[in-house]
């Protein structure tokens, strides 16, 4: 994924959970998101269950 179509996935997911704890900051949302996807155990999990912005 080029960096373009990274910052707008992380804008589509911010857009559609208002109010998460990233609103207002999605440059800050995609590198949380590249840092938690590293992990092992979130590989697996859609980015915004990962970083945090909606319950699984």
């Amino acid at each position: 994924m080029d960096v373009d179509s990274e910052k707008a996935l992380m804008e589509k997911i911010l857009a559609e959970n208002p109010g998460s704890k990233f609103a207002g900051s999605p440059d800050v949302a995609l590198g949380t998101a590249k840092l938690v996807c590293l992990a092992h155990t979130e590989q697996n999990q859609p980015v915004a269950v990962a970083i945090g912005v909606v319950q699984q």
